[in-house]
C-alpha cells in the first residue's frame, strides 16, 4: 500500500499519516481533535508533590459529583493545594485529628491554628500559579456540604477584585451562569453584571435571600470595606433575635484573604479579618506569594517586654492568626 502511495507522488511522511490513520478509519473509530480538558497541563513542580490525604466519605458529594471540587483544567499542585486546604478547614468530627500533607506541611500548633477563632490555614504558591483558582476550588467544595450558603472573598485592592471575578467566571459553570450569586462589596468596580454597594443593609439583605433561596454565594470584598460586611452580619444578628428565629454563628462557610500578606505587620487596616470578635468567621484560608515573618526584637527586661507587646508585628508564621501552611510552593519550583 505505501508503494501505491510513492507511486503516486505522495511524499515518505504523508504515506507514513495514511498508514497510521487508515486502519483506524476502517475499524470505525472517530478522529476528533483532543479535548481542552483531555490536554494535560505540565506540572510545575519537580519531583512530583507528595499525595493528600483522602477525604472523608462523609465529604464525598453524591449524585455523580466529585470532592473536592477542581476544575478540569487544573494543575496538579493546583488540586494538591485545594485538598491540603480542604483537610486543614476541615470540622474534626469530620476527618478527625488529621491534616493534609501537601508540600510544606508545617508541624507546629494544632490542626487549623486556630487559637483566634475558627479553623485557620494558608497555602502559599508563586506568583501565576493559580492562586485564585485555589481559592475558588475551596470555596466551590465547602458551599457544596457546609450548612452555610455564603462565602467571602477579600482582595486589597479593587482591579484584583474584577480580576477575580473573571476568573471565577472562567473557572466555574456556577458562577458563569449565574446559579452561584456575586455581591462586590467596595467603593466601584469595573466587572459588569455584578452589583456594588458599602451599605452594610444591602449586604444583609443578598446574603438573607441566598439563605433563603438555598443559593450559593459569594461576597467579595476590599480589605477597606471588610467592616460593612461585618456591620451586615451584625444586622442579621439583630433581626434573628427580634423576629426569635435561629440566627447561625455565620453566614459564611469560608473566608478567602487573598494577598494576605497585607495583613501581616502592625497596621490595624487590613488586620480586622484576623479578628473573630470583628466578624466570626468558622474558616479562614490565607493565600499569598510573600508571606511576611516577623520576629520581635529581644527585650533587655521584663517590663521593656511587656512595654513592646503592643507593638509587636504580626507575622505569618503565628498560627494562632494565620493556621499552619497547608501546602507550599517556592518560585523555583514554580518556574521547574
Amino acid at each position: 500500500l505505501g508503494d501505491t502511495f510513492l507511486a503516486h507522488g505522495f511524499t515518505s511522511a504523508a504515506v507514513r499519516v495514511v498508514l497510521v490513520v487508515l486502519p483506524a478509519v476502517a475499524s470505525g473509530a472517530t478522529l476528533m481533535p483532543a479535548s481542552r480538558a483531555a490536554i494535560a497541563r505540565p506540572p510545575l513542580v519537580h519531583p512530583p508533590l507528595a499525595t493528600p490525604a483522602p477525604m472523608p466519605a462523609a465529604w464525598r458529594l453524591a449524585e455523580n459529583g466529585t470532592f473536592p471540587v477542581t476544575g478540569p483544567d487544573a494543575w496538579p499542585h493546583q488540586r494538591d493545594a485545594v485538598a491540603a486546604a480542604l483537610a486543614e478547614l476541615g470540622d474534626r468530627d469530620l476527618i478527625g485529628s488529621g491534616g493534609g500533607d501537601g508540600a510544606g506541611q508545617d508541624d507546629e500548633g494544632s490542626g487549623g491554628g486556630g487559637g483566634g477563632g475558627g479553623r485557620r490555614t494558608t497555602v502559599l504558591l508563586p506568583t501565576g500559579s493559580g492562586k485564585t483558582s485555589v481559592g475558588l476550588w475551596v470555596i466551590e467544595s465547602l458551599l457544596a456540604v457546609a450548612p452555610e450558603r455564603a462565602a467571602l472573598v477579600c482582595a486589597p485592592y479593587l482591579p484584583l477584585l474584577d480580576q477575580t471575578v473573571a476568573a471565577y467566571r472562567r473557572d466555574s459553570r456556577a458562577v458563569a451562569e449565574g446559579r452561584t450569586r456575586l455581591l462586590i462589596v467596595a467603593s466601584k468596580s469595573a466587572t459588569a453584571g455584578v452589583a456594588v454597594t458599602t451599605d452594610p443593609k444591602t449586604i444583609a439583605r443578598f446574603l438573607r435571600e441566598a439563605e433563603a433561596a438555598d443559593a450559593p454565594a459569594i461576597v467579595l470584598s476590599t480589605y477597606d470595606s471588610f467592616d460593612k460586611v461585618a456591620q451586615a452580619e451584625a444586622l442579621l444578628a439583630r433581626l434573628a433575635r427580634r423576629r426569635q428565629t435561629v440566627q447561625r454563628a455565620s453566614s459564611f462557610c469560608v473566608s478567602v484573604f487573598d494577598e494576605a500578606h497585607y495583613m501581616a505587620g502592625r497596621g490595624s487596616k487590613y488586620a480586622l479579618g484576623l479578628d473573630d470578635a470583628i466578624l466570626r468567621l468558622p474558616r479562614r484560608l490565607f493565600l499569598t506569594a510573600t508571606p511576611r515573618l516577623y520576629k520581635a526584637a529581644p527585650a533587655r527586661s521584663a517590663s521593656a517586654l511587656l512595654e513592646a507587646a503592643p507593638a509587636v508585628a504580626r507575622s505569618m508564621d503565628d498560627v494562632s492568626r494565620f493556621g499552619r501552611v497547608a501546602y507550599r510552593m517556592s518560585h523555583q519550583e514554580g518556574v521547574a
